[in-house]
């Protein structure tokens, strides 16, 4: 629980320090874009992460592009087995909830993956690279 506790704070900081210092690049959904967005700073090497340009949540028949890499990283972080077929279930919410009590860097459970749940994903999962 430590461990959560300061990847958490680790995320919310980079986060918080990255504000206004990102370029994106985008990939195109059918919900919208999911965007790889890098961090510069002068004194460290660029850091990148995925984020949706819009929240993620529960919607039973709508298929999202941004939902697929969601449903990856849960399946990364948790063996959750879910498919990454784009559409946001009662099964995504169920592993998103889970995610966002067990790490304090979603910013609370509420079972939406918007900018703080899908950033403290990529840390989590060791998909926030240092390009």
């Amino acid at each position: 629980m430590k461990l959560k506790k300061i990847v958490g704070t680790a995320v919310s900081a980079v986060m918080l320090a990255g504000l206004g210092t990102v370029a994106t690049a985008t990939n195109a959904s059918a919900g919208g874009n999911c965007y790889m967005i890098q961090w510069y700073n002068a004194d460290r090497a660029p850091h990148s992460w995925w984020v949706p340009d819009h929240n993620l949540s529960y919607a039973p028949g709508t298929q999202d592009g941004c939902v697929i890499i969601l449903q990856q990283m849960l399946n990364q972080a948790y063996g959750a087995g879910l498919a990454t077929d784009g559409y946001f279930g009662q099964n995504t919410l169920k592993w998103v909830r889970q995610f966002q009590g067990d790490f304090h860097c979603a910013g609370g459970v509420d079972g939406i993956a918007g900018h703080n749940t899908m950033s403290c994903l990529d840390w989590v999962t060791g998909n926030y690279q240092i390009s």
